[in-house]
Protein backbone atom coordinates (compact mmCIF):
# COMPACT_ATOMS: atom_id res chain seq x y z
CA UNK A 1 0.00 0.00 0.00
CA UNK A 2 1.21 3.44 -0.34
CA UNK A 3 -0.36 6.90 0.59
CA UNK A 4 -0.82 9.00 -2.50
CA UNK A 5 -2.27 12.04 -0.67
CA UNK A 6 -2.93 12.73 3.67
CA UNK A 7 -4.49 16.04 4.68
CA UNK A 8 -6.55 17.12 7.00
CA UNK A 9 -10.12 16.33 5.35
CA UNK A 10 -9.00 12.91 3.45
CA UNK A 11 -5.95 10.08 3.00
CA UNK A 12 -5.93 8.75 -0.80
CA UNK A 13 -3.88 4.82 -0.91
CA UNK A 14 -3.16 2.41 -3.91
CA UNK A 15 -2.63 -0.93 -3.91
CA UNK A 16 -1.21 -2.98 -6.37
CA UNK A 17 -4.11 -5.85 -6.45
CA UNK A 18 -2.52 -9.07 -5.39
CA UNK A 19 -3.52 -12.75 -5.27
CA UNK A 20 -6.69 -13.86 -3.30
CA UNK A 21 -4.55 -16.16 -0.67
CA UNK A 22 -2.50 -12.76 -0.17
CA UNK A 23 -5.55 -11.47 0.69
CA UNK A 24 -6.56 -14.34 2.82
CA UNK A 25 -3.74 -13.99 4.79
CA UNK A 26 -4.33 -10.45 5.51
CA UNK A 27 -7.95 -9.99 6.38
CA UNK A 28 -10.59 -11.03 9.06
CA UNK A 29 -11.95 -14.29 7.79
CA UNK A 30 -16.00 -13.34 8.19
CA UNK A 31 -15.02 -10.23 5.65
CA UNK A 32 -13.36 -13.40 3.18
CA UNK A 33 -16.35 -15.42 3.83
CA UNK A 34 -18.93 -12.74 3.18
CA UNK A 35 -17.21 -11.20 -0.17
CA UNK A 36 -16.41 -14.96 -1.42
CA UNK A 37 -20.12 -15.41 -1.20
CA UNK A 38 -21.22 -12.25 -3.32
CA UNK A 39 -18.06 -12.03 -5.89
CA UNK A 40 -18.28 -15.32 -8.09
CA UNK A 41 -15.90 -13.70 -10.45
CA UNK A 42 -11.89 -14.57 -9.07
CA UNK A 43 -10.98 -10.84 -10.61
CA UNK A 44 -14.14 -9.13 -9.30
CA UNK A 45 -13.22 -10.58 -6.03
CA UNK A 46 -9.75 -9.78 -5.67
CA UNK A 47 -10.91 -6.22 -6.55
CA UNK A 48 -13.14 -6.00 -3.57
CA UNK A 49 -10.23 -7.66 -1.56
CA UNK A 50 -7.78 -5.32 -2.70
CA UNK A 51 -10.61 -2.60 -1.71
CA UNK A 52 -10.88 -4.11 2.14
CA UNK A 53 -7.35 -4.32 2.71
CA UNK A 54 -7.11 -0.54 1.92
CA UNK A 55 -9.80 0.37 4.36
CA UNK A 56 -8.26 -2.07 7.02
CA UNK A 57 -4.74 -0.39 6.56
CA UNK A 58 -6.68 3.25 6.54
CA UNK A 59 -9.00 2.91 9.94
CA UNK A 60 -7.60 0.22 11.67
CA UNK A 61 -10.85 -1.97 11.60
CA UNK A 62 -11.44 -4.99 9.37
CA UNK A 63 -14.75 -3.96 7.93
CA UNK A 64 -17.16 -4.23 4.52
CA UNK A 65 -18.37 -0.93 3.45
CA UNK A 66 -22.35 -0.13 2.37
CA UNK A 67 -23.98 2.30 -0.17
CA UNK A 68 -26.36 4.96 0.95
CA UNK A 69 -29.28 6.60 -0.11
CA UNK A 70 -27.27 8.18 -2.48
CA UNK A 71 -24.93 5.11 -4.14
CA UNK A 72 -22.01 6.52 -2.23
CA UNK A 73 -20.00 3.91 0.03
CA UNK A 74 -19.74 4.38 3.43
CA UNK A 75 -17.26 2.45 5.86
CA UNK A 76 -19.82 -0.22 7.47
CA UNK A 77 -18.32 0.64 11.26
CA UNK A 78 -16.44 3.86 11.46
CA UNK A 79 -19.07 5.34 9.14
CA UNK A 80 -16.00 6.67 7.21
CA UNK A 81 -17.44 8.39 3.17
CA UNK A 82 -15.29 6.61 0.40
CA UNK A 83 -14.62 6.69 -3.30
CA UNK A 84 -13.58 3.74 -4.81
CA UNK A 85 -11.67 2.65 -7.72
CA UNK A 86 -9.99 0.00 -9.53
CA UNK A 87 -7.97 -0.27 -13.30
CA UNK A 88 -6.58 -3.69 -14.41
CA UNK A 89 -3.65 -3.85 -11.80
CA UNK A 90 -4.40 -1.30 -8.92
CA UNK A 91 -7.06 -0.47 -6.42
CA UNK A 92 -7.29 3.26 -5.16
CA UNK A 93 -9.32 4.06 -2.20
CA UNK A 94 -10.08 7.78 -0.92
CA UNK A 95 -11.64 7.58 2.65
CA UNK A 96 -12.65 10.90 4.37
CA UNK A 97 -14.72 11.78 7.58
CA UNK A 98 -17.08 14.11 5.68
CA UNK A 99 -17.63 15.31 2.81
CA UNK A 100 -18.35 14.87 -1.00
CA UNK A 101 -15.60 12.72 -2.91
CA UNK A 102 -14.88 10.92 -5.77
CA UNK A 103 -11.78 9.24 -7.59
CA UNK A 104 -10.48 7.15 -10.45
CA UNK A 105 -8.06 5.45 -12.10
CA UNK A 106 -7.16 4.71 -15.29
CA UNK A 107 -3.84 2.55 -16.69
CA UNK A 108 -1.64 4.86 -18.74
CA UNK A 109 -1.45 2.24 -21.81
CA UNK A 110 -5.16 2.01 -22.01
CA UNK A 111 -6.73 3.65 -25.69
CA UNK A 112 -8.89 5.85 -25.14
CA UNK A 113 -10.04 6.96 -29.00
CA UNK A 114 -12.44 4.63 -29.48
CA UNK A 115 -15.28 5.74 -26.59
CA UNK A 116 -13.92 8.94 -27.33
CA UNK A 117 -16.79 10.26 -29.25
CA UNK A 118 -19.37 8.91 -25.91
CA UNK A 119 -17.71 11.42 -23.29
CA UNK A 120 -15.50 14.71 -25.29
CA UNK A 121 -17.76 17.87 -25.68
CA UNK A 122 -16.53 20.58 -27.77
CA UNK A 123 -15.32 22.39 -25.09
CA UNK A 124 -12.60 19.75 -24.45
CA UNK A 125 -11.97 18.91 -28.66
CA UNK A 126 -10.31 22.41 -28.40
CA UNK A 127 -7.46 21.38 -26.52
CA UNK A 128 -7.41 17.93 -26.45
CA UNK A 129 -3.95 16.57 -28.18
CA UNK A 130 -3.00 13.39 -27.04
CA UNK A 131 -4.82 9.96 -25.70
CA UNK A 132 -3.20 11.13 -22.11
CA UNK A 133 -5.57 14.15 -22.34
CA UNK A 134 -8.44 12.00 -23.16
CA UNK A 135 -7.51 9.95 -19.78
CA UNK A 136 -7.23 12.71 -17.80
CA UNK A 137 -10.69 13.91 -19.19
CA UNK A 138 -11.82 10.54 -18.51
CA UNK A 139 -10.57 10.28 -14.74
CA UNK A 140 -11.93 13.24 -13.85
CA UNK A 141 -15.43 12.85 -15.37
CA UNK A 142 -15.41 9.58 -13.33
CA UNK A 143 -14.06 11.05 -10.25
CA UNK A 144 -16.69 14.11 -10.48
CA UNK A 145 -19.86 10.97 -11.25
CA UNK A 146 -18.79 9.48 -7.95
CA UNK A 147 -19.02 12.53 -5.67
CA UNK A 148 -21.64 14.42 -7.07
CA UNK A 149 -25.44 12.98 -5.26
CA UNK A 150 -28.14 12.32 -8.12
CA UNK A 151 -25.32 12.74 -10.70
CA UNK A 152 -26.22 12.26 -14.33
CA UNK A 153 -24.02 9.22 -16.59
CA UNK A 154 -23.99 12.28 -19.23
CA UNK A 155 -20.72 12.38 -19.51
CA UNK A 156 -20.62 14.40 -22.41
CA UNK A 157 -22.99 16.80 -21.94
CA UNK A 158 -23.08 17.60 -18.35
CA UNK A 159 -19.73 17.87 -17.49
CA UNK A 160 -16.77 20.26 -18.95
CA UNK A 161 -13.18 19.72 -18.38
CA UNK A 162 -10.78 22.52 -18.72
CA UNK A 163 -7.33 22.33 -19.66
CA UNK A 164 -6.48 24.08 -16.10
CA UNK A 165 -8.18 21.32 -14.45
CA UNK A 166 -11.02 22.39 -13.63
CA UNK A 167 -14.47 21.34 -14.62
CA UNK A 168 -17.72 22.79 -14.77
CA UNK A 169 -20.73 20.43 -13.35
CA UNK A 170 -23.96 21.34 -15.60
CA UNK A 171 -26.06 18.92 -13.84
CA UNK A 172 -28.40 17.73 -11.40
CA UNK A 173 -26.74 21.86 -10.38
CA UNK A 174 -24.33 24.28 -12.21
CA UNK A 175 -20.98 24.07 -10.24
CA UNK A 176 -17.42 24.61 -10.91
CA UNK A 177 -14.84 22.50 -8.77
CA UNK A 178 -11.28 21.87 -8.98
CA UNK A 179 -9.69 18.47 -9.89
CA UNK A 180 -6.52 16.97 -8.02
CA UNK A 181 -4.70 14.42 -9.88
CA UNK A 182 -1.74 12.07 -9.17
CA UNK A 183 0.51 10.26 -12.21
CA UNK A 184 3.15 7.85 -12.34
CA UNK A 185 4.39 6.26 -15.91
CA UNK A 186 1.63 3.17 -14.38
CA UNK A 187 -1.20 5.04 -13.97
CA UNK A 188 -3.13 8.13 -13.91
CA UNK A 189 -5.70 9.37 -11.20
CA UNK A 190 -8.06 12.29 -10.37
CA UNK A 191 -9.92 12.82 -7.61
CA UNK A 192 -12.54 15.62 -6.33
CA UNK A 193 -13.41 16.54 -2.75
CA UNK A 194 -15.59 18.82 -1.54
CA UNK A 195 -16.56 19.64 2.41
CA UNK A 196 -19.81 20.10 4.22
Amino acid sequence: MEIIKQQNFYTIAIEQIKSIDYYKSQLDNFLLTESTKTYKNEVRLKEHLSVLFLIFKLTGVHQNYYYDEFEKPICRQTGQRLSISHSDNYAVVMIAEKGFLGIDIEESNRCMQRAAKKFINETEQQWIRSNFDLIRVWTAKEAIYKMIPWSTPDFKNDYIIYQDNTALIKKPFEKKIKIDTYQTENYFISWVFERI
